[in-house]
């Protein structure tokens, strides 16, 4: 009996580390923002004084840096991904 809880607990483990690391690596990565940090990349939303910034936008999984006010913004340029052109920006938290 005692053997089978041990077999029984370590494939629960086992399986919760495959899930947190598959949950790093499929899964959008999201950061905050701390005083003097700077990022470029897509907007992906901004509303509420909180800014949504993909820093990876041509990659599939996206990595975004969560800035909120006060943080500065200004174009950056664009990026062309796989034919589609897109707008960055660069942030800087203040």
């Amino acid at each position: 009996m005692r053997a089978q809880l041990i077999a029984g607990a370590l494939a629960l483990s086992v399986m919760g580390s495959v899930a947190l690391v598959n949950a790093g690596q499929g899964g959008s990565a999201e950061r905050h923002a701390t005083a003097g940090q700077a990022a470029s990349g897509q907007v992906i939303s901004e509303s509420g004084g909180t800014l949504r910034l993909n820093t990876t936008p041509c990659r599939e999984a996206p990595s975004i840096m969560v800035f909120r006010q006060p943080y500065a913004k200004e174009a950056a340029g664009e990026v062309n991904c796989r034919g589609s052109r897109r707008a960055l920006v660069q942030v800087i938290k203040k």
